[in-house]
């Protein structure tokens, strides 16, 4: 089981899905940090030092289902207000919870299919706990 909140600063959470309220979830991690390599002189390798600058992403898809169209509808309009926010994602996975303190939610991208709504949410992130 999996469940994904979203607190905007200054805002109240959003469970952007959960498994256990039947709105099926899809995620990925990326991780990043800032390298520098550098030719080495008569070597045959290269010198490779870590810089840190340490950032992430996460790419979030939830599939909600609505009663009607006008509140498919409704949904669109909620997810669309959430994008350029900073704040607080809890991810919890089985047992096992991932707090990303002072992320962004960069993008929200709804796909509506008749009354399914297909949301994909993409956060940068700096923190983990």
């Amino acid at each position: 089981m999996a469940s994904a909140v979203w607190t905007p600063s200054g805002g109240a959470a959003a469970t952007l899905g959960d498994d256990a309220a039947k709105y099926f979830m899809s995620f990925g991690f990326e991780f990043d940090s800032i390298e520098q390599v550098d030719q080495l002189a008569m070597s045959n390798t290269v010198l490779r030092i870590p810089r840190g600058n340490k950032s992430g992403q996460l790419t979030l898809t939830v599939i909600h289902s609505y009663a009607t169209l006008a509140a498919c509808a409704a949904a669109i309009r909620t997810e669309a207000l959430r994008r350029a926010a900073k704040g607080q994602l809890v991810m919890t996975i089985d047992t096992t919870t991932l707090t990303f303190a002072n992320s962004t939610l960069t993008k929200v991208q709804p796909v509506p299919q008749g009354v399914k709504l297909t949301t994909t949410y993409i956060f940068g992130l700096t923190d983990i706990s």
